[in-house]
This record gives C-alpha cells, sequence and structure tokens, in this order.
C-alpha cells in the first residue's frame, strides 16, 4: 500500500510544480476512489474493519473534493 501512496505523492508533487491543479485533482478524484477503496476492502477482509474503513472514508471524501474542484474549473 506505502508505495502507491508514494508514487501518488511524486506525480502530485510534479503536477504541483508545473501548476497542473486539474490534473492533480483528476487524479485525486480517481485515486481516492479505486486505491482507497480497495485498501479498505482488503483490509476489512483481513479481519481490520476499522482500519478498512479508516483507509475508505477519507479516500472517498478526498475525491468528492477533488471531484468538486474539477467540476467548479468546467
Amino acid at each position: 500500500m506505502g508505495v502507491r501512496q508514494l508514487a501518488t505523492g511524486i506525480i502530485l508533487l510534479i503536477f504541483a510544480q508545473q501548476n497542473k491543479w486539474t490534473e492533480m485533482a483528476t487524479i485525486l478524484a480517481i485515486i481516492g476512489v479505486v486505491v482507497a477503496g480497495t485498501d479498505g476492502v482488503y483490509l476489512s477482509r483481513a479481519g481490520a474493519g476499522n482500519l478498512g474503513r479508516f483507509h475508505a472514508i477519507p479516500g472517498a471524501l478526498i475525491a468528492a473534493l477533488a471531484g468538486g474542484v474539477i467540476y467548479s474549473s468546467d
């Protein structure tokens, strides 16, 4: 899980340096749902239900916020 988060952080840093805010929001909207959701499911299935929710809920909120940025920029 940590490698995906590190890779996402590096990509977001590169986009931030280039002032590509809509692209950053797009990546966060996609990754917030896909990665945090799958991590939450796997952690819940492994018996760590609270840890699964801890990953899934913030990821969904970040994705919703990023989606709002994309929607408002059009």
